[in-house]
């Protein structure tokens, strides 16, 4: 699974950043064939989505890609960590 951060206008979408998913389950020692067999980096582990997104932006934003609104479905928008993480960045947000 992946979380994206995508540039969107009325007709078009564009990916612009893309992170690896990785669920707890695939962290513990029963899952060492598992991520051997999907080739999953030793040092690559879960981590929460909402994290990956912020890190996602942070590193856009690096860049000088600063969307003019920022918007998020529910599985973001009721995650406090999440909105606290866009808070402090003062990103423009709009999330259901």
């Amino acid at each position: 699974m992946g979380v994206s951060v995508h540039a969107v206008s009325d007709t078009a979408s564009c990916p612009l950043s893309w992170r690896l998913f990785l669920p707890e389950s695939w962290d513990g020692p029963e899952a060492a064939g598992r991520r051997e067999a999907c080739r999953i980096p030793e040092d690559e582990h879960h981590r929460p989505k909402w994290q990956l997104a912020l890190d996602m932006l942070d590193e856009l934003a690096g860049t000088g890609l600063r969307p003019a609104a920022l918007v998020a479905d529910a599985g973001y928008g009721a995650n406090a960590d999440f909105r606290h993480g866009l808070g402090t960045a003062a990103w423009p947000t709009c999330s259901r």
